[in-house]
């Protein structure tokens, strides 16, 4: 038999420790961002915890599946998008508080390969040699968008698109060409940068800009805290750490 004593230490230790998962995840802030962002915001999280003590907790898929997660109702709090329209489209619909979108930065699209033989242009893949080139899903990716405007800027699309293949996102294009599944991939800079391998910059005129924006899903419960992790991410400790990611201001 069980003494009542033993079930009342049960039930109290069931409760603190119910309470002391309450307050970890009260200190946690979901922060759902682009795939582009992954090593940007890994790094922006990391110093943001040590200076305030929050953790961040990163969510990483293309700028469009997050966007439609947040519709259904994900428990995030911040919502950093590789596209501006991704949030005010939510911030019309009510789902991005109002005025608390930002754009931070504008990103750049690269030609990436594996090796040290990335094609010195975009024109380059036209090549029989590139039988496979990756780039995220242009229908909910805006760096997947950016390529195929960019080779439809230069004419070649319908010629190349035969020989493309689609990932989920931008990190899965990349993760293609590190597989052996393609030969190059069109990706965001600033996981270029941190890649190893080799890569071109793409022209900023042959696509629309990729401005990076970030916001306040409006239904979260941390106000305060995600406006504060904005705020960091505005700052000018902030920009340095989103420097070596190739992210700058916009002009």
């Amino acid at each position: 038999m069980i003494r009542r004593s033993t079930v009342i230490a049960i039930l109290l230790g069931l409760t603190f420790g119910a309470i002391a998962c309450s307050k970890t995840e009260s200190k946690k802030l979901q922060v759902a961002a682009a795939s582009s962002l992954a090593g940007a915001f890994e790094a922006l999280g990391d110093a943001y915890t040590a200076k305030t003590g929050t953790e961040v907790s990163l969510i990483l898929s293309s700028s469009g599946n997050l966007q439609q997660q947040i519709r259904e109702g994900a428990p995030y709090d911040v919502f950093a998008s590789a596209n501006l329209s991704y949030l005010t489209d939510l911030e019309a619909s009510g789902d991005v508080a109002k005025s608390s979108i930002q754009i931070y930065a504008e990103g750049r699209l690269a030609l990436w390969g594996k090796g040290n033989d990335a094609p010195a242009t975009l024109a380059a893949l036209s090549d029989s040699k590139y039988e496979h080139i990756a780039i995220a899903n242009p229908e909910h990716a805006p760096y997947g968008t950016a390529a195929r405007e960019a080779l439809r800027a230069i004419g070649l699309w319908d010629a190349l698109e035969s020989r493309v293949v689609r990932g989920s996102n931008v990190r899965q294009a990349m993760q293609y060409v590190e597989s052996g599944n393609a030969e190059v991939a069109l990706i965001a800079l600033s996981l270029a940068l941190h890649g190893g391998g080799s890569f071109t910059l793409v022209p900023s005129n042959l696509h629309k800009p990729l401005l990076q924006g970030i916001g306040i899903v409006s239904k979260t419960k941390k106000t305060a805290e995600a406006q504060a992790f904005l705020d960091f991410l505005k700052s000018e400790e902030g920009a340095k750490i989103l420097l070596p990611y190739g992210l700058q201001a916009p002009n």
